[in-house]
């Protein structure tokens, strides 16, 4: 039920809300990616072995911290289903 009436004059629609999410969520992984990778590390693993271990818990993280962007009913799953219209 949360509008995107923070910083905004009127709400984004589900597209917009949908983008504005993965752009926000996409500077969030990358930023904390950077940190938990320390250069030390970069030889001991693959690079689908970082994948596989942390981009569960950042894309959570991204999800519930750009949550208040997206205009769905059901907030925690409208980044994901933001562009999916309704019937």
């Amino acid at each position: 039920m949360l509008k995107t009436t923070f910083f905004l004059k009127k709400p984004l629609s589900q597209l917009q809300g949908f983008i504005v999410t993965l752009f926000i969520s996409g500077i969030l992984i990358t930023g904390l990616w950077s940190f938990w990778q320390a250069p030390a590390d970069l030889n001991s693993y693959a690079w689908w072995e970082y994948f596989g271990s942390y981009s569960l818990i950042l894309m959570v993280m991204a999800l519930l911290f750009t949550a208040p962007f997206t205009t769905s009913k059901n907030v925690l799953i409208s980044g994901f289903l933001g562009a999916i219209p309704k019937r």
